[in-house]
């Protein structure tokens, strides 16, 4: 019913020849600056967010959409859930120029959208319900934070690690060693061998570089 839902919102489908491509993409990441996201960036004429209790997503239904638009020969982009990469959070349809924003609030988008649909059947449920939804979204988000304060935390004290080392670095004689490697490596190559046949016996092959004395 929500897929029935969205493609009336997202209005006409684009038909293309044969069947069209899917990929599986990120829009958003969570960094050491925060959960960022580039979802307002993608060129979209119809937006249309699936309104979710907090903790659900809309993954089988996007899922299902992306695959009735590859048999109608559009292509279709899954864009997946950073924490839970096997999740879809949104889907993009690049060639009707339509976007579904299914998050379930995990990000606060600045962008406009054209409908909101409701993902979930029934009201909103009673007071003890509702509770224990926010309380699962302060939990979430505060774990969130956290894992962004170690990020940072990682980041600042690499920097620190990459200066002590960086200076200590000796770049001329790993120059040297690269044409080393690179000189055995081009004694190997075959036009490099010399191919000679001596007055008995079968042929013998020298390994070398050429007019090199040496032979096995």
């Amino acid at each position: 019913e929500l897929g029935r839902e969205l493609e009336r919102a997202l209005g006409p489908a684009a038909h293309g020849e044969g069947r069209g491509g899917l990929r599986r993409l990120f829009a958003d990441a969570v960094t050491p600056a925060g959960l960022v996201s580039v979802l307002d960036t993608l060129p979209a004429r119809r937006r249309v967010r699936v309104e979710l209790p907090w903790g659900c997503d809309a993954s089988p239904a996007l899922e299902a959409m992306a695959r009735r638009a590859q048999r109608r020969g559009e292509d279709a982009v899954l864009l997946m859930n950073p924490l839970m990469p096997e999740r879809a959070l949104h889907l993009y349809l690049p060639e009707r120029g339509a976007l579904v924003c299914a998050d379930g609030g995990l990000a606060e988008r600045a962008m406009a959208f054209d409908a909101e649909i409701p993902g979930a059947v029934g009201g909103p449920g009673d007071a003890d319900a509702l509770a224990a939804a926010e309380f699962d979204r302060r939990e979430c988000m505060g774990m969130i934070g956290a894992a962004v304060e170690q990020l940072a935390l990682a980041r600042r004290l690499h920097a620190r690690v990459e200066e002590r080392y960086s200076s200590a670095m000796d770049f001329e004689r790993v120059r040297s060693l690269r044409e080393e490697v690179c000189a055995q490596i081009d004694a190997l190559s075959p036009q490099n061998w010399t191919i000679y046949a001596p007055k008995r016996g079968p042929a013998r092959r020298s390994c070398g570089r050429q007019n090199a004395s040496k032979s096995i």
